[in-house]
Order: structure tokens, then C-alpha cells, then sequence
């Protein structure tokens, strides 16, 4: 009887051709897969029982970008999850104690309800903001919880054509921190045709964003990484200069600058939680004095 179904089950899916898989499952604006049409409209894949599972609705869980072939294994996996799922629920009443099912189905929907709702209450009522004052104070009150997972460097990086006229100039400018140096270092570079400019030796930045830009094997970084480092090197026609003048390595406190996120993303979670508190606290008094709700203790 069992494989019987199986077969019923799946005689549909052999009738639906690529062209109908693909025509089917158009893409959405976001690059993903979106259903065309209503889901009881489109080709049966599979049935057990009175259950069927449309082409449609198997389409909302295609990924974009697959070839016909890769769409099509996608497709059959689906639906052999999907009529195995159906198969091994309707075996299970004769073994399990359905009443402990429908038990916990009750309680996990109903948290599921209370959490959603909580969610909502608390998310509509908060205030996103808060002021830098009090940010700061959070900081440094929490600063030990505050750690970087990558190096943060201060300096300058400059990529120009390897045939700069003023190169030489670009190069020595770099290495000084004479005001006035610092000054025409700009000026330097922008007659270069410089590709790239960054001067962040007043500002934190992410050693990601630099290395990313520098075809170069720097190896271990947190050997390389010293204030006063100096790179010079020159591939593909272009000479990639940086100059590290501050270093905070990983695993280093991170300053407030680049904590401040996180630290709102804290502010925000505690005053949600404030906000759940108080709401679940109101709803139970007030079910208690109008009798809605009574506790035996």
C-alpha cells in the first residue's frame, strides 16, 4: 500500500519538462525565485492523500541562479521532502501518543503567538535614539566587553602610476609629520593622477579596508602591523604606498569610535527588554484585577 502512494505520489513530477520548471519559476527583482500564479493553479508535483504540492510552491524555495539541470535536482529534492514528511506523519499516529503531540503543538504555538507579540509591543515602543552622553557612559562601563576581532591601523595610503613624475617627492611626504608636509602631501598626490588617497591618521579605520586594496602577501599581520610601517611596493604598472602610524590589534579594547554601534544595538536591546517587562507586568495585573486571570499560590 505504502509504495503504491509512493508511486501515485510522484507520477506528476515526470510530466513537468524543463521548460515548464523554468517558465514557472520566474525571477524575482531580488535575484531569487518567486512563484507565477496561484499555487493551486500550477502543475501538481506530488499528492498523498488529499495533500498536493504545486510547481508554485516549490518554486518559493529555488534559489536563483541554477542551471535547468541544478533547478531541476533542487525541484525533485523538494518533493521528495516533501511527500516523505507526509508519509512518516501519517504512519506515526498508530505508534505515538497523539495527545502529548497535540499538547505540545498547543504550547509551542501559543509561545510562538506571545513572542511575536511581544516582539511587536516592544519594537513599536522604543525609541532608537539615544544621546552620544549616554553612550559614552554605557561604554565605559561596559569597555571590557568591548573587543576587536580585527586590527584597526591610523595612516595614509596612496596608489599612483608607477610612472608619477613626483613620485619621489609622494614617498617622502608620506614619512614626515611636519604640518606643513602633511599639507602639500595632498597637493602632491593629486597632480600625480593618484589612483587612490586615503589619509585616515586622525580617524580609526578597519585593516581589511586597506588590505584589501594592496596586492601584496603581508603574511602574518600582527607582525607587520607597527606604528611606523612603511610599504612600497609596485605591481601591474602602479606603486601602492601605506604608511601605519597607530595600531590596535585584534582582541584589543575597542575605542568608542568604533564601538558606537554596538553599544546602540546594546542600549536598544536593554530597553526593549525594559519595555516587554513592564507590558507583560501591566497585562497581568490588570487580568488579575478584573478577575480574567486568578493565581492559586
Amino acid at each position: 500500500m505504502l509504495m503504491r502512494r509512493h508511486n501515485i505520489a510522484f507520477a506528476a513530477l515526470a510530466l513537468v519538462s524543463f521548460s515548464t520548471l523554468l517558465g514557472a519559476c520566474g525571477k524575482g527583482e531580488g535575484g531569487g525565485v518567486s512563484a507565477a500564479g496561484a499555487d493551486d493553479s500550477s502543475p501538481v508535483l506530488a499528492r498523498v492523500g488529499r495533500e498536493r504540492l504545486h510547481l508554485a510552491q516549490a518554486c518559493r524555495d529555488l534559489p536563483g541562479g541554477l542551471s535547468p539541470d541544478d533547478s531541476a535536482r533542487f525541484v525533485k529534492g523538494i518533493v521528495y521532502a516533501w511527500v516523505d514528511k507526509r508519509l512518516v506523519a501519517e504512519m506515526a499516529p498508530e505508534d505515538l501518543d497523539m495527545s502529548e503531540i497535540d499538547r505540545l503543538t498547543s504550547e509551542y504555538r501559543e509561545a510562538l503567538i506571545a513572542e511575536a507579540y511581544r516582539r511587536r509591543i516592544a519594537e513599536e515602543g522604543t525609541d532608537a535614539t539615544f544621546s552620544e552622553d549616554s553612550m559614552k557612559t554605557y561604554y565605559e562601563e561596559h569597555k571590557a566587553d568591548f573587543r576587536l576581532r580585527e586590527p584597526l591601523v591610523k595612516g595614509v595610503y596612496v596608489k599612483v602610476p608607477a610612472n608619477a613624475s613626483n613620485i619621489a617627492s609622494i614617498r617622502r611626504l608620506m614619512r614626515s609629520d611636519a604640518p606643513a608636509d602633511i599639507d602639500r602631501l595632498e597637493k602632491e598626490v593629486i597632480s600625480s593622477n593618484a589612483i587612490h588617497y586615503d589619509y585616515f591618521r586622525e580617524r580609526w579605520i578597519d585593516w581589511d579596508r586597506i588590505e584589501v586594496r594592496i596586492p601584496y602577501d603581508f603574511g602574518d599581520i600582527g607582525a607587520f602591523l607597527r606604528p611606523g610601517r612603511f610599504l612600497d611596493t609596485t605591481t601591474d604598472g602602479y606603486t601602492y604606498l601605506l604608511r601605519v602610524t597607530e595600531v590596535l590589534p585584534a582582541s584589543a579594547t575597542m575605542p568608542f569610535e568604533a564601538a558606537r554601534e554596538e553599544v546602540r544595538e546594546r542600549l536598544l536591546a536593554e530597553r526593549r527588554r525594559q519595555i516587554d517587562a513592564s507590558f507583560r507586568a501591566d497585562l497581568l495585573r490588570r487580568a488579575l484585577d478584573t478577575g480574567r486571570a486568578e493565581i492559586f499560590l
